[in-house]
């Protein structure tokens, strides 16, 4: 198995009914809104098993809502549909109770919380008729139905904040194809999805469990964080897990697992657990499921989780280097072969300054000009390519032993993001802030021009791509088209827009930059929006993008220059009292930026006093 798997594994919480009836006197088993009922009843019972959980070492507690429907709720409380959603919202905010509690209690940093899992149960838990350990229903419903059923809890838990889904006890391959559509319709959600399986190969319906279990990952790698199987008999586990990841060969191919046993018994039809054993201790093969691929359940961070600080501008380099390349072909690119420990310099004084994402120095980095400036091969070129995020890894690695004993610090984990500049920076001619070539060069001569370097960057490993500064829709599209190609990869989506309103080229700038974002692969584009921009005309060109939209939230990136504009004849010239992009932060984090930072003419000092904005704001 691939030595980049090998991660260490998220502990879940341990079965609900179990430990909730440590704190009740009342019977769970049998009841049809199970633990749920308790959201009405006892809702300190709730919070104390989650605390229990918590304090015995989890990473991830779920919300007590897998038996919560809305027409369960509405049926066996007699409350509305109104009253029954807002349960879901206590179940959220119980758990996160439990966790802001719990990281006090142990002085544990905000960043290092557990996270709390939207607990969704199967159809079949609603009926009350032990149906999601057979799956009998699944021939007899639509898709369509078990979607619009599944919607209401999801949306109501996504909303409350949860940080993922789970869910779980999935018993039927109908079951499972319809919650991959639904999530569709929310493509920043992240959940597992675990089956409900009769022995050590076939899931309850008969279906074979690896089978559907690999093609629902394959089927959206980028929002199932794992597949598995859970209230099941230990002893089954092995033969059902065994060989999914055995020949994983690379990132691409390994699917991550998930894995949550019962103790060894069997559920009764009288509502009873009849026990194997009476030895409370699980003795769990953990080992050899790790082997598997059971492991971190979270691929990687939650980027979209909260506000990321993005570093400055080239001004900083410029300052490291003891010089300005304004004018040049290449622009900082340069820097890569002539000042290589100005740019390593320039990464730290970011991340010094409090940047979560620092950005390769490629934006004008591409074969053509290298080729042409610097009389050098394709290869060679590819080749600065790579260097370039050599020096941010490095950057990183200095600055994470900086700060290792330092808790206290916010961007303790930074990322990088692959820099890529439109067509018309390779140019030369100042087109990047016009589109003009736009009309002139097909989609599938875009997509070709970007692929070398996106790439490569993604094979040396950057985090995240961005692509910036894309003055025309046409060369959005092609784009978005391109990163089709490379599924795992995700990236944010920004343009040069020339006022308030429009692109560069004059065409729409919301039109265009939603267009992009609904029509990129589920959960690929990151965020959309603007950079390089006086910070005057950033609000109008997000004003309404979000408005009313809590179902399809988009999240913003914005990086605009100093206010500042930059002219052939004088350079960058401040136009009379043009305002500074600090003075607008709060005001773009409620329209939805999630991404925030500097573009030209901003430095360490300026990306600092973000920081600090939001640092504010997030403990507020």
């Amino acid at each position: 198995m691939m030595k980049h798997c090998q991660k260490a594994p998220k502990i879940l919480d341990g079965g609900f009914s179990g430990q909730l009836s440590r704190h009740v006197s009342a019977k769970i088993d049998g009841d049809p809104l199970w633990t749920a009922r308790f959201l009405k009843t006892n809702v300190d019972a709730i919070y104390a098993t989650h605390l229990d959980f918590l304090r015995a070492g989890a990473d991830i507690i779920e919300t007590n809502t897998y038996q919560a429907s809305v027409p369960g709720m509405m049926k066996y409380l007699n409350i509305s549909e109104h009253e029954s959603l807002d349960l879901f919202n206590t179940s959220v905010n119980l758990a996160r109770k439990a966790v802001d509690d719990y990281i006090r209690e142990e002085n544990i940093p905000f960043e290092s919380r557990p996270m709390v899992a939207g607990s969704c149960g199967p159809y079949g838990a609603y009926l009350n008729d032990g149906s999601e350990y057979i799956g009998s229903y699944g021939k007899n419903i639509s898709r369509q139905e078990l979607i619009e059923w599944h919607r209401p809890r999801v949306k109501a838990l996504l909303n409350a904040g949860a940080d993922l889904l789970a869910f779980e006890t999935i018993p039927c391959v109908e079951e499972a194809e319809a919650i991959l559509e639904l999530l569709k319709d929310y493509p920043h959600a992240c959940a597992w999805l675990s089956f409900s399986c009769r022995n050590g190969q076939f899931m309850s319906d008969g279906s074979v469990f690896q089978n559907t279990a690999v093609r629902c990952y394959r089927t959206l790698p980028l929002q199932i964080v794992a597949v598995g199987v859970n209230c099941i008999d230990p002893k089954y586990v092995t033969p059902l897990l065994k060989g999914i990841n055995e020949s994983a060969s690379s990132e691409q191919d390994f699917i991550p697992l998930v894995v949550y046993p019962n103790r060894g018994g069997s559920y009764s039809t009288s509502g009873e657990w009849i026990a194997v054993k009476d030895d409370h201790s699980l003795n769990l093969p953990i080992s050899e499921w790790l082997d598997l691929g059971v492991q971190k359940l979270i691929k990687e961070e939650k980027i979209m989780s909260e506000i990321k600080v993005l570093e400055g501008g080239a001004t900083q380099l410029f300052t490291n280097a003891g010089g300005e390349t304004d004018g040049d072909p290449l622009w900082a690119a340069r820097y890569l072969v002539t000042k290589p420990e100005a740019i390593l310099a320039t990464h730290l004084d970011f991340l010094r300054a409090g940047s979560d994402i620092i950005r390769t120095v490629t934006y004008q980095a591409t074969i053509d000009g290298f080729v042409k400036y610097l009389g050098i091969t394709k290869e060679e070129s590819l080749e600065i390519i790579r260097k370039a995020v050599d020096y941010a890894k490095e950057a990183v690695k200095i600055y994470t032993k900086e700060i290792e004993t330092n808790k206290n610090v916010t961007n303790q984990k930074p990322l990088i993001a692959g820099s890529c500049g439109p067509y018309g920076a390779s140019l030369h001619d100042g087109s990047e802030y016009t589109g003009s070539y736009c009309t002139s060069v097909s989609r599938e001569f875009l997509m070709d021009w970007h692929r070398p370097r996106v790439q490569t960057l993604l094979e040396k490993g950057v985090d995240i791509l961005a692509m910036e500064t894309i003055p025309c829709a046409r060369e959005a599209e092609a784009i978005i088209d391109l990163l089709k190609e490379f599924p795992d990869a995700r990236a944010w989506l920004s343009f040069s827009c020339k006022d308030g309103k429009s692109l560069a080229d004059g065409s729409n700038f919301q039109e265009t930059a939603v267009r992009c974002y609904k029509n990129a692969a589920p959960g690929q584009i990151l965020a959309i929006g603007t950079n390089c921009i006086a910070p005057k005309y950033v609000t109008s060109l997000f004003q309404g993008i979000n408005r009313d939209k809590s179902d399809d939230f988009i999240p913003l990136v914005v990086y605009p220059n100093s206010g500042e504009k930059y002219t052939e004849s004088e350079g960058w010239k401040k136009e009379g009292d043009a305002p500074t992009l600090h003075e607008f932060i709060d005001e773009w984090l409620n329209l939805g930026v999630h991404y925030i930072g500097g573009c030209c003419r901003t430095c360490a000092t300026d990306v600092k006093l973000i920081r600090a904005k939001v640092d504010q704001r997030f403990k507020h």
